[in-house]
């Protein structure tokens, strides 16, 4: 049996269609929804994001968001996805650099708030491409 799956990013819709299994990170710990899962709502963790479909797997760099479960349906609203094979790894790395070199010069907690994000994004994409 198969669910149906939408995600969304604030620029664009990203994915819609059926697959057979989604493992992803929330609040509420890592989660591996099947057809029929329970209704939930749920914050998304930056994280690896496994969607499984027809007997195939693809892997997603994450980069946290809402989850909404009801009647068979999942949407994801994220901040960024990129699939594995569209992770840029010279890019990661100069966005780990950026975000290492912001943290250090943060002026107040906001910066470093969004500092850490950054690295977490960051460090979150060089793992998924197994580079670091």
């Amino acid at each position: 049996m198969d669910f149906h799956l939408v995600i969304n990013t604030p620029n664009l819709l990203y994915f819609d269609g059926n697959v057979d299994s989604l493992t992803i990170s929330t609040n509420k710990g890592e989660l591996t929804i099947l057809a029929n899962y329970q209704e939930m709502i749920a914050n998304v963790a930056i994280c690896k994001m496994l969607i499984r479909s027809k007997g195939n797997s693809q892997i997603f760099a994450c980069g946290g968001g809402l989850l909404t479960c009801k009647n068979n349906e999942v949407k994801l609203l994220l901040s960024s996805i990129e699939a594995q094979d569209e992770i840029d790894y010279e890019r990661a790395l100069n966005d780990l650099k950026a975000a290492e070199e912001l943290k250090v010069s943060a002026k107040n907690l906001d910066d470093i708030k969004n500092a850490e994000v950054k690295l977490k994004k960051s460090i979150n994409r060089i793992n998924i491409i197994g580079k670091r």
